[in-house]
């Protein structure tokens, strides 16, 4: 969601939030049931990167079950 991204102070800030009141089925602990639902912000380039590069990120870890991660992958999503 482009609502949650945001550039402050020359960083980046990638957000997690939840609508009030929409939910989507999930799984917690094995039993299928309805659970919040969750907006995330992402970014993507629109130019390729070639190999051998340098990658540099600082990643403030969420108190959360979600994940943190920060991913490249390949144009086709299989690396």
């Amino acid at each position: 969601m482009h609502e949650n991204v945001e550039i402050s102070d020359g960083v980046l800030k990638l957000k997690a939030t939840r609508v009030e009141g929409e939910t989507k089925v999930g799984t917690c602990n094995g039993v299928a049931t309805n659970l919040p639902a969750t907006r995330m912000g992402c970014i993507t380039s629109t130019k390729r990167i070639a190999y051998t590069v340098f990658v540099e990120a600082r990643v403030k870890i969420t108190n959360a079950y979600m994940a943190s991660d920060v991913w490249m992958l390949s144009p086709d999503d299989t690396q």
